[in-house]
C-alpha cells in the first residue's frame, strides 16, 4: 500500500535526493483516495540502533503505523512493519524507549487512547491497551521515566468539553495505566492543547512538566501554559504547579517544546517569526524569558525542538530549529554551578524544509521536526517531512510526502566547555580569514591548538604563547565549512565550533 508508492515517484528522485546532500529518505507516502500521513516520531535503541515510527490514515476511516530501524552511525532505513487500527483514523502520536521497549501512544480521531508496546529489533507488538476509552480527549503525550532502574509511564492529556477542559494524567507503574491526576478547567472561550512533556527529578522524586497552548477563542490570541506533578518515593501523585503561566500576550506565542535536565528547565516557543525560550534554574520557578540568539530580523525562525543531553563530564542540550526554508542544529552547553549556559553554532542540516508545507493538513504543527538525542556523545537524530506537488496530465494533482533523517554527520566532534575550571575562553564562530581566540585573561603558560575538520583530521597546528589574551587564528588557506578549535591546557581538550564563510 503505502510503501509501494516509491517506485511512483522516481522520475523526480533523482534530482530531488542529489540536493539532499546528509539527508537521508526513510519513506515516501503519497496523498490519494484518503491516504497521507500524519505524524512521525524517533528513538534511540542502542550507541548503534536507532527506531522510527510513521503514523498515517489510509483508506476509509483506518489508520496505520509503520516502524523502522537504522543501523548508526550511518542512516539505512530497515522497514519493519505495520500495525493498523480498523474502523478508526489518527490523530496524532508519540515513541519513548526503555530497556528494550518502545512505547507507541496512539490518539485516534474518534478521541480514544491507546498505547502498544513493541520490540525495537523486529518492530512486533508486545502488548496493548487503551488509557482512555470513554473520553473525548483532544491532545496526548507520553513520557517515560524511571525509579529505581524501573520505568514509569506517564500520559498527560486534555480532553475537551463544552464547558470545560479536563486535564488528566495516567501512570503506568508496572501494572497498567492508572488515572492519578484530574482537573477540570472552565473552558468559557479556551480551549487548550497539550505540546510536550519532560521529566526530570527532585531528590528521589520524580517530577513532571507538561506545557500547553491555550486559544482564546474569540480573539484567537494563544498563550503557553505549564502544569508540574511530583511522583513521591511513596508513588503519592500530586499537582505543584498548576496551569502557571509561561507566556501570553497579543503576539500569540505557540508550539512550545520543554526539556528539564536535573532542576534546569528550558521552554522554548515561537512568537512573531522568531524564537523565545524560558530559562529557569528551579523546576519553572522564577524562570526569565530571552531570545533565542540566532534571531535575525531578515527571515523567520520557527519550529523548535530540544532535547538534553548528559555525559560524565559535561551536559546540555540538542535543538533542532527551522531558519527561512532551513533546518539547522545548535548545542547549549549548561554551566554546572555557576547557572549559565554558552550556545554552541548552528550548523545546517537541511535545506528540504519550507513555512508554507502542509497546507492542508490537519495540525500541521505535528509534522515540526522531532528530535532524539542518543544521551551521551553519541550523535542526535533528527527527522522531518517535506511536501510535494506533483502535476500529471489530464490536471491531476497529487501530493507526495517526503520522511526524512539526519544524523548530524557535521556534529561528529561535540564541543566540551570550560566546566568545573577557572579556564575561559571564547571565539569568533564566524571567519574569513581569521578566527579570533579571547581569553577572559592573559593565559600563565603556552597552550598547544589544532584545527579540527568535521571528519575528526587535524588540519593545522599551532601555538598560542604565555601572557596573550586574543589570538588571530589564521584560516584563509582552509576551505569553506565547518571546523573545530581544539585547546590543550592542563591535559585536557577543550573544543568550540567555527565556521569559514
Amino acid at each position: 500500500m503505502l510503501r509501494r508508492v516509491v517506485v511512483l515517484f522516481l522520475f523526480c528522485l533523482p534530482s530531488i535526493l542529489y540536493g539532499w546532500g546528509n539527508d537521508v529518505l526513510i519513506e515516501v507516502l503519497r496523498r490519494s483516495n484518503d491516504e497521507y500521513p500524519v505524524c512521525f516520531d524517533v528513538v534511540n535503541i542502542s550507541d548503534n540502533l536507532v527506531f522510527a515510527s510513521i503514523g498515517s490514515n489510509y483508506q476509509s476511516g483506518n489508520c496505520r503505523f509503520d516502524f523502522y530501524k537504522s543501523s548508526l552511525p550511518d542512516l539505512n532505513w530497515e522497514y519493519l512493519r505495520s500495525v493498523t487500527g480498523y474502523g478508526r483514523g489518527l490523530l496524532a502520536g508519540n515513541l519513548d524507549y526503555f530497556a528494550d521497549t518502545v512505547y507507541l501512544l496512539i490518539l485516534n480521531d474518534n478521541n480514544t487512547l491507546e498505547h502498544l508496546k513493541l520490540n525495537p529489533y523486529t518492530g512486533t507488538t508486545i502488548g496493548s491497551g487503551w488509557i482512555n476509552y470513554s473520553d473525548s480527549t483532544t491532545s496526548a503525550i507520553l513520557k517515560v521515566g524511571t525509579r529505581d532502574g524501573h520505568p514509569r509511564l506517564y500520559v498527560c492529556t486534555i480532553i475537551s468539553g463544552p464547558n470545560y477542559d479536563t486535564i488528566k494524567v495516567f501512570r503506568d507503574i508496572g501494572s497498567g495505566f492508572a488515572q492519578v491526576y484530574k482537573d477540570y478547567i472552565s473552558a468559557s472561550s479556551y480551549r487548550r492543547t497539550v505540546k510536550d512533556v519532560d521529566i526530570t527529578t527532585k531528590g528521589d522524586t520524580v517530577v513532571v512538566l507538561m506545557v500547553y497552548e491555550r486559544l482564546n477563542t474569540l480573539t484567537s490570541d494563544i498563550g503557553i501554559y505549564y502544569y508540574s506533578f511530583k511522583d513521591a518515593p511513596d508513588n503519592t501523585f500530586t499537582v505543584w504547579h498548576q496551569g502557571y503561566m509561561i507566556a501570553n500576550t497579543s503576539d500569540n506565542e505557540v508550539n512550545p517544546t520543554i526539556s528539564a535536565l536535573d532542576s534546569v528547565v528550558i521552554c522554548m516557543y515561537e512568537v512573531n517569526n522568531d524564537i523565545k525560550y524560558a530559562y529557569s534554574l528551579n523546576y519553572l520557578e522564577g524562570f526569565g524569558i530571552n531570545d533565542f540568539p540566532y534571531n535575525t530580523p531578515d527571515s523567520i525562525e520557527w519550529a523548535p525542538k530540544i532535547r538534553k543531553w548528559y555525559a560524565s563530564s559535561s551536559r546540555g542540550f540538542d535543538i533542532l530549529y527551522t531558519y527561512g526554508y532551513n533546518l539547522f542544529y545548535v548545542e547549549l552547553h549548561y554551566v554546572s554551578g555557576t547557572g549559565g549556559v554558552s550556545w554552541g553554532t548552528p550548523i545546517l542540516l537541511s535545506n528540504q524544509t519550507q513555512p508554507g508545507y502542509y497546507i492542508l493538513r490537519q495540525r500541521a504543527d505535528l509534522f515540526y521536526p522531532r528530535l532524539e538525542n542518543r544521551r551521551g556523545y553519541g550523535l542526535p537524530v533528527a527527522l522531518w517531512a517535506r511536501d510535494f506537488w506533483h502535476l500529471s496530465l489530464p490536471l491531476f494533482i497529487y501530493d507526495s510526502t517526503y520522511i526524512l533523517s539526519d544524523h548530524y554527520t557535521a556534529v561528529r566532534i561535540r564541543e566540551s566547555g570550560e566546566t568545573g575550571t577557572s579556564f575561559s575562553y571564547s571565539i569568533n564562530t564566524f571567519g574569513v580569514e581569521n578566527v579570533r581566540i579571547s581569553f577572559s585573561k592573559p593565559i600563565i603558560s603556552d597552550i598547544e591548538g589544532s584545527v579540527i575538520s568535521v571528519d575528526g583530521k587535524v588540519v593545522k597546528e599551532f601555538i598560542i604563547p604565555a601572557g596573550t589574551k586574543e589570538y588571530p587564528l589564521p584560516v584563509k588557506v582552509l576551505k569553506k565549512g565547518l571546523y573545530f578549535v581544539g585547546l590543550k591546557v592542563n591535559g585536557r581538550m577543550f573544543v568550540k565550533r567555527f565556521i569559514i564563510n
